[in-house]
C-alpha cells in the first residue's frame, strides 16, 4: 500500500524524510540519495553501494 506524508520546505529548501521512509529504506546518516526530477514530480532514490572492485592479474 502506499503511504504519503506531507512535509514544508524550509528557507533554505530543506525537507525532513519521514524516518518510517528511511527505515524502510534502509537510508542511514550519510547514505547517498539520487534526486530526479519528472515532469511534475521529484524522485529520491537511495543509492546502492558499489562492490568493491578487485583487479585481476594480468597475463604475462
Amino acid at each position: 500500500m502506499e503511504k504519503i506524508m506531507r512535509r514544508k520546505v524550509d528557507p533554505l529548501g530543506r525537507i525532513i524524510l519521514p524516518a518510517e521512509f528511511r527505515t524502510r529504506l534502509g537510508i542511514e546518516k550519510d547514505s547517498e540519495i539520487e534526486i530526479v526530477c519528472e515532469k511534475d514530480r521529484m524522485i529520491i532514490k537511495k543509492v546502492s553501494p558499489m562492490g568493491v572492485i578487485i583487479p585481476l592479474p594480468r597475463d604475462q
